[in-house]
């Protein structure tokens, strides 16, 4: 049977970061998908047609800090420059189709232990208590659309979403409709029941 892999990006990461301490590069990535999920009891006899991989480019403008008025470039950043390269590598891996969505600057936000410090101590506000809060945008429904044109071609039998977004559900749903076994492996990660109920099984490995 011929299987797809989709990959929401920043969840990949952001799991392997918990457990590894740090992030994958495009050959971890690879070997995740060819090895731990095709070499999975649901998959192990499958054909391995594709790896959609969905993520965004770095931030690329500038954001002044409000309590030290400092600007900076984001497209210079350390980080910025490593994603970059993470992706092209990444274009670079047999069988991977990628989808480069936006990342947009969302304002600043402090992490819920100073939240709490703030408001029990009364402690200080510096500006190295402050976190630049950036969200993904597009990368929800690409994965979408391309799960329903797979599901409505019959170009797969099997899909696995490496996810933990419910949002996805409906296009997990759809898949199914239209006769394709759709697998969810959340990397540890606890999910809405409604995502385990709108697939086939889940899949666990460790990264």
């Amino acid at each position: 049977m011929k299987t797809s892999i989709f990959i929401d990006g920043g969840f990949l990461k952001s799991k392997y970061r918990q457990y590894n301490n740090s992030f994958p590069n495009a050959e971890e990535v690879a070997s995740i998908c060819n090895e731990k999920i095709m070499g999975s009891v649901q998959l192990k006899d499958d054909f391995l047609f594709r790896i959609h991989y969905y993520d965004c480019h770095p931030y690329a403008g500038h954001i002044t800090d409000p309590a030290t008025g400092e600007t900076v470039d984001y497209s210079q950043t350390p980080s910025a420059r490593a994603q970059d390269n993470f992706l092209l590598r990444l274009s670079e891996q047999e069988k991977f189709f990628m989808q480069v969505g936006e990342l947009v600057f969302n304002g600043w936000r402090l992490p819920p232990d100073k939240i709490e410090e703030i408001l029990s101590a009364g402690a200080n506000l510096s500006s190295q208590d402050l976190i630049p809060d950036f969200r993904q945008k597009q990368v929800d429904i690409n994965i979408g659309l391309d799960i329903a044109w797979l599901a409505t071609t019959h170009m797969v039998d099997k899909l696995v979403l490496i996810a933990g977004d419910s949002d996805l559900t409906p296009a997990m749903a759809f898949a199914r409709r239209h006769g394709l076994l759709v697998y969810l492996a959340t990397l540890g990660q606890t999910v809405k029941q409604e995502m385990i109920r709108n697939s086939d099984g889940l899949i666990n490995i460790f990264i």
